[in-house]
């Protein structure tokens, strides 16, 4: 039986969702498993399974029941990623059809390179998995943005090249914007040939046309790569002058078997505006609605612009969208730096066989027209890599929303540095009874980048190589940035007494947290998302510490609500086994609180805390650890005191209702192993004498 899963739009590369896609999983390895790791359960939308892919070429064939073209994929790390960190996936493909038969009866992985396949490789990322780093984390999504230019399927293969990995989740962006190519025919004059109408279409952010012939002779005809109904466009503004900006314009059709002229018959009204005025950010996208769409196909495309503020007119490209949305099209703003044919630009072109080559200071601003948060990056090796190591040891992104920009010299913020050390992909071999040295960052090997924390959201952001491994020249074959997704149909179950790391953003439609809370007992709590507090909880926030000398007080105040990460003393009115949110963003790490030398520290995993922390007990009582560290379960508070205090015993006070100690006479929740007096290791504390930490224990 087929399983069905429904996605959103992972659209964090568009301006807007667009209606969801019901995807069907058709086949693939373990399909419908015994023990729930079939490749079904990376596509059901729930974290708390996971698609075991432990042998080579585990593949996985999807229908989309529509014609999408990918804008990007999602994988999220299942359970246990960071215990058995060999389990992530290091070499992928991503293949694409149309052909229904094709996709429905295939079999085996090797189908998708046969002779005479009609399966079409959309992406793959292959090369030495040495260098290929995804975070070792469990629970975290890693967004990888698809090159724009990928064709339009409707069936779709996944295969992992190599064995041994797993994944709770793969999720698919998309957009249901055909992918066009633009064919410039004729059109007005530009001041120069580079500032000619053929520019409006070859794709980059450092050309424009710029005309000034008058209004009746500023026209654009241009032809699709394939027919296509029109719901949308998208001016991109020049680089100055927003008085050079068209104010009107009118979009005409027509189908055609050959190239038709401006006062030919046939042009067919599909959109007109006047009184407009664009953005005054430059290199900006610009999108526009068509008013009264229809489901006529052209393939041919006039652009008449009237008004403009000036006796100019500009802009630097123009494109069509089959939605309403905008399609978010990743776009390279400016090119700095390579030689003839190797201008940085080709770094984001999303092709194989071309790439950045030239001085160290190269780099793009690229960005998708909206705001959106950088959290790392991919970078592919170029050719002849291993003979010259190129390859960038240290480059710098920086973000923008200024009105400056995206020029490179705008004013721009610093989001990160990343640094390398040439020598750890350095490798030394024998040739001819000569010892030589060699370079893992072969020909498209990939590396992958994740930033320590996402960058705010920007509208810009420029890539800079500041210095290379072997030579003051750099080349690099793609860069592929790494972008904060969107919201994710996804079920997420938390249990107190495993480790999530939930490193990164991730948000879900709903989420369980498995937290036991006995009635009427004051207990520690810390959460990793913003909650508001039930009715019947009593939550309390560490207002200050008084005392000196070896005892101290902690003051608690009433707290309005409960925010992420912080930590918090309750008691509930009602027992309570678990705690259920929805539509929740996840991500923030735990925190703390201090004064006066203590320390009140929340942990969201279950986690190891030091010998001498305070800890509250499950029956509401506040403890000292003695003896070894041990462990916390998740979703608690415990308390430190600084190294160099006099302080030796803590109590908690509110309500004029104090409860201290000074050190534990029992052990409920947090301890160190447990012995009898035969030197059997106990599950527990038993009555009688107990050796724990070394140290005899009467019960």
């Amino acid at each position: 039986m087929k399983k069905l899963f429904t996605l959103l739009a992972l659209l964090s590369m568009a301006a807007a969702s667009q209606a969801q896609v019901t995807f069907t999983v058709l086949g693939g390895t373990n399909h419908n498993a015994s023990n729930g790791e079939g490749c079904e359960s990376a596509f059901d939308g729930n974290l708390g399974t996971k698609w075991g892919m432990f042998s080579g070429d585990a593949w996985v064939s999807l229908d989309a029941g529509e014609e999408i073209t990918l804008t990007g994929y999602t994988f999220t790390t299942a359970n246990d990623n960071k215990e058995y960190n060999g389990r992530l996936p290091l070499e992928w493909e991503i293949y694409g059809t149309n052909d229904e038969s094709t996709a429905r009866n295939m079999a085996a992985a090797s189908e998708l390179k046969a002779s005479g396949t009609k399966w079409e490789l959309v992406y793959d990322v292959l090369g030495k998995k040495e260098v290929q780093q995804m975070q070792v984390a469990n629970y975290t999504a890693h967004y990888f943005a698809q090159p724009y230019g990928t064709k339009a399927y409707r069936y779709y293969a996944f295969k992992n090249v190599i064995g041994g990995s797993q994944l709770s989740e793969i999720q698919f962006s998309y957009t249901k914007n055909k992918h066009l190519d633009y064919t410039f025919i004729s059109g007005s004059n530009g001041l120069s040939d580079g500032e000619g109408p053929a520019k409006v279409f070859d794709g980059l952010g450092s050309t424009k046309i710029c005309s000034n012939t008058g209004i009746g002779d500023r026209y654009l005809i241009f032809k699709t790569s394939q027919p296509t109904k029109v719901g949308g466009y998208t001016f991109i503004t020049g680089n100055d002058a927003t008085n050079r900006d068209p104010k009107a314009w009118i979009l005409y059709g027509m189908t055609s078997d050959s190239d038709p002229e401006r006062n030919a018959e046939g042009w067919e009204l599909i959109d007109s505006k006047s009184g407009q005025t664009m953005t005054s950010a430059r290199r900006a996208h610009q999108h526009y609605t068509v008013s009264s769409p229809s489901d006529t196909e052209y393939n041919y495309f006039k652009l008449e612009i009237g008004e403009t503020g000036s006796n100019l007119w500009q802009f630097q490209e123009f494109f069509l969208t089959t939605e309403s949305e905008d399609p978010g099209k990743l776009f390279c703003y400016e090119s700095n730096g390579g030689y003839v044919g190797e201008e940085a630009w080709h770094l984001l072109d999303g092709k194989y066989n071309t790439k950045l080559c030239g001085a160290t200071g190269s780099g793009v601003i690229f960005g998708n027209g909206s705001q959106v948060s950088l959290t790392g990056y991919m970078l592919k090796v170029a050719n002849e890599n291993g003979n010259y190591n190129r390859y960038p040891s240290q480059v710098t992104f920086y973000g923008s929303n200024a009105e400056n920009c995206p020029q490179w010299n705008g004013t721009w913020e610093k989001i990160e540095t990343v640094t390398e050390d040439a020598s750890d992909y350095q490798y030394t071999y024998t040739e001819n009874e000569e010892e030589k040295t060699g370079w893992y960052l072969t020909y498209q090997a990939c590396r992958y980048y994740h930033f320590s924390q996402p960058s705010a959201k920007y509208k810009y952001f420029k890539f800079v190589v500041d210095v290379t491994m072997g030579a003051n020249i750099t080349q690099v074959g793609i860069l592929q940035p790494f972008f904060a997704r969107g919201d994710i149909q996804q079920s997420l179950e938390l249990r107190e007494d495993t480790k999530p790391m939930l490193n990164g953003v991730l948000t879900v439609k709903d989420a369980t947290i498995k937290r036991t809370i006995t009635a009427g007992k004051w207990i520690g709590l810390c959460l990793p998302f913003d909650y508001d507090i039930p009715s019947g909880w009593d939550v309390r926030e560490l207002d200050h510490v008084d005392g000196s000398g070896e005892n101290a007080s902690m003051k608690f105040a009433s707290a309005s609500s409960i925010e992420a990460g912080k930590p918090y003393i309750v008691k509930t009115g009602s027992d309570v086994t678990e705690i259920s949110v929805t539509d929740k963003t996840f991500g923030t790490p735990a925190s703390s609180v201090s004064d006066n030398g203590v320390n009140m520290i929340g942990n969201i995993g279950q986690t190891t805390i030091p010998e001498g922390s305070f800890y509250i007990s499950n029956q509401g009582e506040l403890k000292k650890l003695v003896g070894n560290d041990a462990t916390l379960k998740g979703f608690r508070a415990y308390f430190t005191v600084d190294g160099g205090s006099s302080v030796k015993a803590l109590s908690f006070d509110f309500d004029d209702d104090a409860t201290g100690i000074e050190r534990a006479q029992g052990v409920q929740e947090v301890q160190g192993p447990i012995y009898n007096l035969a030197g059997q290791r106990l599950n527990k504390v038993q009555r009688g004498i107990n050796i724990i930490n070394g140290k005899k224990i009467l019960k």
